[in-house]
């Protein structure tokens, strides 16, 4: 609502009634903004944010000291950023709240991270894999060492694709341990350890011990540096199951940064097993979306099978009760490298690197967009979602 909304109740309860109200519409994020003359309130609803209140300038203080009391930050700390954490119940239910502040021009900002206790399984397909991506998955975890790389910008799923693998290897006889910043979610029977920079514990640090703890498999929350890198890689080649992130676009361009880390080419070759590159896209609300007619070019263009595209029909959003603006949940779109001779072929001979969107096509390598594609011939998303969220040149 764009008209100012003055709180009638205790700042306290008014805090929350928004989380409250978040958690039911599924939310991950709220952001309480500061600006000269009001105080706004976004909601990340399936990526997108969205403007739920507005209100007085003089009531910015109220709500930011009561969220930073809730988290037992320092209120009258105001020019240093801070962090922190608090939980809210709700039927029976206890979610986490981290919670950040900035200093702004206009006051602090706050963002509170909702983060909800999901119950993690061995279905790969629950995070929008095809059959064969899965098959190609399980056949790299069910092997006693490699490097696994899963890819993507901020906020395309990297973590939970992460936190599934793990799921699906057995705790009760491997020791499984990760290396966090932070750790949002605890993962039952595995060792969780949260890097803490103002100590100076970083990854490589935190990587250096972990390897004295006697692991099976490790996960690490994303290699940062070059010293990261280089124990990641020792490690695969050394007996251990190891498991990353690394953000970058795509999976060929993922092999370019490690090079770019100093690790050689033939250490990565006998290292690396695995690369996936996935986004996240929202799922049309199953209640209301509406069918349209589209021509096929756009799909014949990226190479779909023309059976596969023969006779179907588009779908678009609509919204209703059941949904946000005719989006509910959000699904992954994935591609899957298996280094197989081919690559490490291309990886010993870096001046072939450019050559990569060739071979993947040559290995019938299911891109992003050709992954996309797929979903909204199946119903399960728009051609525009796709077209927003993933560069067809992937």
């Amino acid at each position: 609502m764009d008209k100012l909304l003055h709180i009638r109740s205790s700042p306290g309860k008014f805090i929350h009634d928004i989380l409250v109200n978040a958690t039911l519409k599924n939310a991950s994020d709220l952001h309480f903004e500061p600006f000269e003359t009001q105080f706004v309130i976004r909601m990340r609803i399936d990526g997108q944010l969205f403007k739920t209140h507005t209100l007085p300038k003089n009531q910015q203080q109220l709500i930011t000291s009561r969220l930073k009391l809730e988290a037992n930050l320092d209120i009258s700390q105001t020019r240093l950023p801070q962090d922190g954490r608090f939980s809210l119940q709700h039927d029976s239910q206890t979610m986490g709240i981290r919670i950040n502040t900035c200093p702004t021009l206009f006051g602090e900002k706050v963002v509170l991270r909702i983060l909800p206790k999901p119950k993690f399984t061995d279905n790969l397909a629950a995070l929008g894999l095809d059959a064969i991506q899965e098959k190609t998955i399980f056949s790299v975890l069910n092997k006693p060492q490699g490097l696994i790389i899963v890819t993507g910008p901020t906020g395309s799923g990297k973590t939970c694709a992460l936190y599934t693998f793990l799921t699906c290897l057995n705790p009760q006889t491997t020791n499984i341990m990760t290396i966090e910043d932070p750790v949002e979610i605890p993962l039952e029977g595995i060792n969780q350890v949260p890097i803490d920079p103002k100590r100076n514990f970083s990854f490589h640090h935190a990587l250096r011990s972990l390897l004295r703890q006697d692991p099976d498999v490790m996960m690490i929350g994303e290699i940062r540096d070059k010293e990261t890198a280089q124990i990641a890689i020792k490690a695969a080649q050394t007996g251990h199951l190891v498991l990353a992130t690394l953000h970058t676009n795509g999976t060929w361009q993922t092999i370019n940064r490690l090079l770019q880390m100093d690790i050689a080419p033939y250490q990565l070759v006998s290292a690396l097993s695995l690369i996936t590159a996935s986004r996240l896209v929202r799922k049309l609300c199953k209640h209301c979306k509406i069918r349209i007619q589209h021509p096929l070019e756009a799909f014949l263009n990226q190479g779909l099978n023309h059976q596969l595209t023969k006779g179907f029909q588009c779908y678009q959003e609509q919204g209703c009760s059941q949904c946000h603006q005719g989006f509910k949940g959000r699904v992954g779109v994935h591609e899957v490298i298996k280094i197989t001779a081919p690559f490490q072929e291309c990886i010993l001979n870096p001046s072939t690197l450019h050559h990569m969107p060739n071979l993947l096509k040559k290995e019938h390598i299911t891109s992003l967009s050709m992954s996309g594609y797929s979903k909204v011939i199946k119903g399960i998303t728009s051609l525009r979602e796709i077209q927003d969220i993933i560069d067809v040149n992937d």
